[in-house]
């Protein structure tokens, strides 16, 4: 597509039913990215941009038209690259990267309650794969490069009762 002689691109997340009938736009804009399932099987949650409102990790229904909102933005000069909800619907966690001044990933829990209280759990120069929960939501899973030229799966833990000590005693 061409605006004012410049290209741009406009993006479109769809959903549609195994059988293919029932196709429905859920969001389309300037950027859609990484999408997940809520855990409810309800929601779709993507990295997208709305318009007076900016760049984050949204949610949606499923269903053309439906409103939606910002869960959470990403971290100054931090872009997204992953998204994971645990099984639980409990929280989720985000992969993003910055380059300034140089390269560092991070791996952050967000709690579905407060999403805006992350929790980093991982923070590298290496590159970062794919987290995924542990089907009990209990610990994320991941892969980073090594050496070899191959990868090493690493697990970190999700305490959600210590989560929530930390919320208390900042009187949130």
């Amino acid at each position: 597509m061409e605006r004012d002689g410049r290209k741009s691109w406009e993006y479109e997340l769809r959903t549609v039913n195994a059988d293919g009938t029932d196709v429905r736009l859920v969001h389309s804009g300037q950027y859609v990215g990484i999408p997940c399932w809520h855990p409810d099987g309800k929601r779709l949650c993507f990295d997208g941009y709305l318009p007076r409102k900016g760049r984050g990790i949204l949610i949606a229904e499923d269903a053309v038209n439906a409103p939606q909102e910002v869960l959470v933005s990403p971290p100054s000069g931090h872009s997204f690259q992953h998204i994971a909800w645990s099984p639980t619907g409990g929280g989720f966690v985000t992969l993003s990267v910055t380059y300034t001044p140089e390269r560092l990933w991070r791996l952050s829990f967000h709690p579905a309650d407060k999403p805006d209280k992350a929790r980093v759990l991982v923070e590298d120069p290496g590159i970062i794969y794919y987290p995924s929960f542990m089907p009990d939501g209990q610990s994320i899973l991941f892969l980073m490069p090594n050496a070899r030229k191959t990868y090493d799966v690493y697990a970190t833990p999700v305490n959600y009762e210590s989560l929530k000590g930390e919320d208390e005693e900042q009187g949130e």
